[in-house]
C-alpha cells in the first residue's frame, strides 16, 4: 500500500519536464519485460517445476483476471481521486506489483510451485492492468500536441519489453542462471518505481462533462473497436509456434523464431508510426494497418514452410505493431474520453479479446483446422475496421468521466 501523498503543484502540459515522459518509457519497457518473463520461462514452470498442462494454463487465466479488474480499477481511481492519487502513484504500485510477480517466481523454486507461481501471474496481471492507465495518460498529458505519436511510442517501449525479454531469460537459462534473470529484473523495476515515486508526472485536464447516455454510447464504440481488434490480435500471435510446427512441420527452433520475429516487428512496427505519424493522421495509419492485418490472415493458408512462415508473421506483427495505441489516442481524439477512462476500457477489452480470441482457437482447432480459423479471422479486423469508420468518423465534444 503506497501511503497518502501530498503532492506540489502538478506541473502543466507546457512546463512537465521531457524527462518524465522519458521516465514513464523506461516504465513502460520494464511493464513488458516483467510480463513476459512468465511465458519466456515455460520451459522452468512447466518443466522444472512439475506443472501440468492445466496448472499452466490457469496461469494466464489468473493473469487474464487481474489485468482485466486492475485496468478497471486503476481508471475508476484516477477518475475519481485525481487530486489524491497522481498517475505516478499508480505507475510506482504497478511497478511494484511487477517485482513482487518476479520475486514470486523465483520462490516457486524453493517453495509450493503452484501458489508461488499463481502469484506471480495475478501480481503481473494486475501490474498490467493498472499500468496501462498511467502509460497510456502520460503522453496525453506531457505532449498532448504529439499524443497520437506519444503514445504509440509509449506501446513501442512495452513491445521493446516483449521482444527483448525472453533473450534475457534464454541467456540465462543457457548458463544455468535463471533465476538472475527474474531477480535482477525486479530490483531494477523497484529503483525504478522508487524514482517514479519522487516524480511529479502532471495530470491530463479534465474536459466539461457531457450526458451520461452520450457518454455511456462512447464506451460502448470504444470497447466494442477493441474487443474486435484484439480477437484478431489473440487468433495472431498466441498461435504462432502450433500453427507451423503442427500445422506445417517446421522444426521448433525455427517456429519459435517466427514467434521472435513477430514481436520484433510490432515493436519496430510502433517505433515506424510513431515517425510516419509525422506525416498522416493517425486515423488513417489505423485504417491502413487493420486492413493489413484482415489480409495477413486471410493470407496464412498459403503459408508452407519456415521462410513463408517467418515472413508472414512479421508482416503480421507490423500490421498489428500501431492499432492498439492508435485505438487509445483516438477514442480521445474522436471520441472525447479522457485518458484514463480510453486506457482503462481499452486494455480490459483488450484482455479479453485475445483471451477469448485464443480460447476460440483452442477450441475449434481440431474441428476447422488453422486454415479456415484463419480465414475467418480475418473478419475481426474488417469488423473493427467498420465500427472504427462509423465510431471515429466525427469529433465527439470531450467527456470529464
Amino acid at each position: 500500500m503506497f501511503p497518502p501523498l501530498v503532492n506540489p503543484p502538478r506541473p502543466t502540459d507546457a512546463t512537465a519536464p521531457r524527462s518524465t515522459l522519458a521516465l514513464g518509457y523506461v516504465a513502460g519497457a520494464l511493464q513488458g519485460l516483467a510480463v513476459v518473463t512468465l511465458p519466456a520461462s515455460a520451459s522452468v514452470v512447466h518443466g522444472q517445476l512439475g506443472l501440468d498442462d492445466a496448472r499452466y494454463g490457469a496461469l494466464f487465466l489468473a493473469q487474464t483476471a487481474t489485468a482485466i479488474a486492475g485496468a478497471l480499477a486503476a481508471g475508476a481511481i484516477a477518475r475519481a481521486a485525481r487530486a489524491r492519487v497522481p498517475l505516478s502513484a499508480l505507475l510506482a504500485f504497478a511497478l511494484a506489483a511487477h517485482a513482487v510477480a518476479l520475486a514470486s517466481l523465483v520462490a516457486a523454486t524453493v517453495v509450493a510451485p503452484l501458489p508461488a507461481c499463481l502469484l506471480a501471474a495475478a501480481a503481473l496481471g494486475l501490474g498490467f492492468g493498472v499500468g496501462a492507465v498511467p502509460l497510456n495518460a502520460l503522453p496525453a498529458a506531457v505532449a498532448p500536441s504529439r499524443r497520437p505519436a506519444a503514445t504509440v511510442a509509449m506501446h513501442a517501449m512495452v513491445g521493446s519489453g516483449f521482444a527483448i525479454g525472453p533473450a534475457i531469460v534464454g541467456l540465462a537459462l543457457a548458463h544455468d542462471r535463471w533465476s538472475l534473470a527474474p531477480l535482477v529484473l525486479a530490483v531494477v523495476t523497484l529503483a525504478v518505481a522508487a524514482a517514479v515515486l519522487r516524480t511529479r508526472m502532471p495530470t491530463p485536464p479534465s474536459p466539461p462533462a457531457t450526458a451520461t447516455t452520450a457518454h455511456a454510447r462512447r464506451l460502448g464504440t470504444l470497447g466494442a473497436i477493441a474487443v474486435a481488434y484484439a480477437l484478431a490480435e489473440g487468433t495472431l500471435s498466441n498461435w504462432i509456434t502450433l500453427f507451423l510446427h503442427d500445422g506445417r512441420g517446421v522444426d521448433g527452433p525455427l517456429a519459435a523464431l517466427a514467434l521472435s520475429g513477430f514481436w520484433a516487428a510490432l515493436a519496430g512496427g510502433r517505433l515506424l508510426a510513431s515517425v510516419v505519424l509525422r506525416r498522416t493522421s493517425a486515423f488513417s495509419l489505423w485504417q491502413a494497418l487493420l486492413s493489413l492485418m484482415a489480409l495477413v490472415l486471410a493470407a496464412l493458408p498459403a503459408v508452407q514452410g519456415p521462410a513463408s512462415g517467418i515472413v508472414a508473421f512479421i508482416v503480421a506483427g507490423l500490421a498489428t505493431s500501431a492499432v492498439f495505441p492508435l485505438t487509445v489516442a483516438l477514442a480521445g481524439e474522436r471520441l472525447g474520453l479522457r485518458s484514463e477512462t480510453a486506457a482503462s476500457v481499452s486494455t480490459a477489452a483488450l484482455m479479453t479479446g485475445v483471451g477469448v480470441g485464443s480460447f476460440v482457437i483452442g477450441a475449434l482447432r481440431e474441428a476447422l483446422g488453422f486454415d479456415t480459423l484463419y480465414r475467418l479471422g480475418a473478419l475481426y479486423p474488417l469488423l473493427a475496421l467498420v465500427l472504427g469508420r462509423v465510431g471515429f468518423a466525427r469529433r465527439e465534444p470531450p467527456s470529464q468521466r
